[in-house]
């Protein structure tokens, strides 16, 4: 399967095309509903009266006509002509399908951290390439898990810089920028941006078929997590995250000060005994317990010594044990994660805390929870309720 040229969008699909249109809806008066990035009945609706207004066939679809239309009215130079219409000798020559890769390239992946909003190219086991990146913002996330490099484009247009390198169906994509002042911010529709220079260096090093993997934690830590990226094993999102003895509820990487202090004691994520309580900078700041070493395994460091992503042998998603005896490693309150039940109160009345996942939103987990949007950012001292990302722990009232 590849990615069919000319490209429309219509009602059931999702991805960060769909985010943009809904925007450019947006703005033009029309609503195009939500969630962003997923077309929905009320984007359909929006699509057509757009259509409508504007002359056009009204089908209810974002079909080229429709995109190239939007962009000229709300951005004109954002039409990317070429990777939506795949006209033109660049999009030809350089466009090929994963079934057609078959190249003797070394083995290499394409590792991506949404937590360092870092890129890394590794041939083997050994980091060759490290780029700062932009990524998803949290409405729309850069999605973690296991891709593969789909495409390859030169010169896509519009605001897409000089390189596109689609990995997956619903079209996230490596690509260059003409906003290179907002790289190392989450600030996309889901897509991977890169300084121009950068993604230039990086087209020429890979293949379609590359694989490229997407994770929470360093990009550093992936050889140590037993290739988690690899088809079929587990993601390094999930439960064994406590709010750990002697530490502080921390931000994501960096973000705010005490990374990893909140993140429990025992096994999964977090320190040892107790987390850091420094500045979280990536390379120097979180603590950890001794001999914690990155998403588990033993030994390592993120910034000190002792690390502060996993005890000593510890799954990545199993049981704490952590001292108070708590579920997840927790000293007595309660963890939940999609796919677990719902938290009950803690025993000790520690209340229930609750691990932001990729894709999450503060109206989703108030839904959810049964609670208000207004608890939780009261709750939890939130400054900007925009600005959750996946690891953070939310007290939930």
């Amino acid at each position: 399967m590849v990615i069919r040229r000319p490209v429309a969008f219509k009602r059931g699909g999702s991805g960060p095309f769909i985010a943009d249109a809904q925007e450019m809806l947006a703005k033009l008066g029309f609503d195009p509903g939500g969630p962003e990035g997923v077309f929905v009945s009320r984007t359909e609706d929006a699509v057509r009266a757009f259509q409508r207004e504007y002359g056009l066939e009204v089908t209810g679809i974002l079909d080229c006509a429709t995109l190239k239309l939007l962009y000229e009215e709300v951005d004109p130079q954002g039409y990317p002509a070429v990777l939506m219409e795949g006209t033109g000798a660049a999009a030809d020559e350089e466009t090929a399908s994963v079934a057609g890769a078959t190249r003797g390239a070394p083995d290499r992946t394409i590792v991506i951290s949404v937590g360092e909003r870092a890129l890394g190219l590794y041939e083997g086991d050994r980091l060759v390439r490290r780029y700062p990146v932009a990524i998803g913002k949290p409405s729309t996330p850069t999605p973690v898990g296991t891709h593969r490099i789909l495409e390859k484009i030169l010169y896509p247009g519009g605001g897409l810089g000089t390189r596109w390198m689609a990995f997956t169906y619903q079209m996230h994509g490596i690509h260059g920028t003409n906003r290179p002042e907002l790289i190392g911010q989450a600030v996309s529709n889901g897509c991977v941006r890169m300084y121009n220079e950068d993604v230039e260096e990086l087209y020429d090093l890979v293949d379609v078929g590359t694989p490229v993997i997407v994770i929470a934690g360093p990009v550093e830590s992936w050889p140590s997590m037993g290739k988690a990226g690899s088809e079929g094993a587990p993601q390094p999102v999930g439960a064994g995250v406590g709010s750990g003895t002697g530490g502080q509820q921390g931000g994501l990487h960096g973000s705010r000060p005490g990374f990893g202090s909140g993140l429990g004691s025992g096994s999964g994520m977090g320190g040892g005994t107790g987390g850091g309580t420094g500045a979280a900078s990536p390379g120097a700041g979180p603590g950890g317990g001794a001999g914690g070493g990155p998403w588990g395994s033993p030994g390592g460091s993120w910034g000190s010594p002792g690390g502060s992503w996993g005890s000593p042998g510890g799954p990545l998603s199993g049981p704490g044990g952590g001292p108070g005896g708590g579920p997840a490693g927790s000293s007595g309150g309660g963890l939940w994660s999609p796919g677990s039940p719902r938290p009950k109160d803690a025993p000790g009345g520690g209340g229930r805390t609750y691990i932001v996942q990729p894709g999450d939103s503060l109206w989703s987990i108030a839904q959810r929870f049964g609670t208000t949007m207004d608890a939780i950012v009261a709750t939890n001292n939130l400054v900007n309720p925009d600005l959750i990302y996946p690891g953070d722990v939310l007290k939930i009232p």
